[in-house]
């Protein structure tokens, strides 16, 4: 009895979890708002970002090298995509989890009971999978778009593990997003930042190779890049380099996690302090 009553609080703390998040995230306001945010803006960022790589333009390689100017085509999009679907999860995640403060959420998680794992399990859970849909949907749009063809001789599985990689990669980097958020007065700040310029640094108009040996070594304590770089493997069928790059972005991810985490617990720890736990934010 006692053990069915135990499994019965647990489920329901994962139940409630889900709920914070799902109310919790304002891209999920309305249905509007979710098509826009989850579906329209991803699909709409990815065939921009393979437009500026310029592998559409080139007219005069696709005449002369078919099988080579179709092969780029797939690594900008497949780069483009699992890019634009990286940096989509890591603004989502870490607007929903900044956003807490604002709800009334943060404080009654903080001082939730002994389940309280499993409330932030079933938020992550929530997340992770409205992202997934939400990436899945993306890919697919736009190679239907792109080459629709190339759908016959796609490498699902390999797909599927750098679409999970890159999601749970990139729900580590928002946990750290998050937390310095939770230090702002403007919690859009930081992710409007990132949003300009992940693009530009996590190789998904350009190799990350055209980069100099040194920008390469900082910006690739993100895990954005070696994302891209695992997208552009499969399309080459480097598995070395597909293994060693989704390798590099989950250390990358979890790395960013355990820093986020550690500034999570400072924040709490100095507004607790001061008594100004429900108004987080210098």
């Amino acid at each position: 009895m006692r053990m069915m009553i135990k499994k019965s609080r647990i489920w329901t703390s994962f139940r409630i979890g889900v709920r914070i998040a799902v109310n919790g995230m304002p891209s999920l306001s309305s249905w509007q708002t979710a098509m826009m945010r989850m579906v329209v803006e991803p699909l709409l960022s990815t065939l921009l970002y393979i437009l500026f790589s310029g592998v559409l333009t080139r007219e005069d390689l696709a005449v002369q090298h078919g099988q080579a100017s179709g092969q780029q085509l797939m690594e900008a999009t497949y780069a483009a995509v699992f890019g634009a679907c990286a940096v989509s999860t890591s603004m989502a995640v870490s607007e929903a989890l900044a956003w807490d403060r604002f709800e009334g959420t943060l404080v009654y998680v903080i001082f939730a009971p002994k389940s309280s794992l499993m409330i932030w399990l079933g938020r992550v859970g929530a997340l992770v999978g409205i992202t997934t849909v939400s990436s899945i949907v993306t890919f697919f749009v736009t190679v239907l778009l792109v080459d629709a063809r190339s759908l016959l001789s796609f490498q699902y599985g390999e797909l599927l593990l750098t679409l999970i990689v890159s999601i749970l990669a990139s729900c580590g980097f928002a946990v750290c997003v998050a937390a310095v958020s939770l230090l702002t007065r403007d919690m859009y700040t930081i992710p409007n930042i990132l949003a300009a310029f992940l693009p530009i640094i996590g190789g998904m108009i350009a190799p990350m190779s055209v980069f100099p040996r040194v920008l390469r070594s900082v910006f690739g304590v993100l895990p954005l890049p070696h994302v891209t770089d695992a997208a552009r493997a499969v399309v080459l069928n480097n598995a070395n380099a597909w293994v060693g790059s989704l390798s590099l972005a989950l250390i990358s991810g979890v790395a960013w996690c355990l820093l986020g985490y550690v500034l999570w617990r400072v924040s709490l720890a100095v507004q607790r302090q001061r008594g100004t736990l429900s108004s987080l934010g210098f």
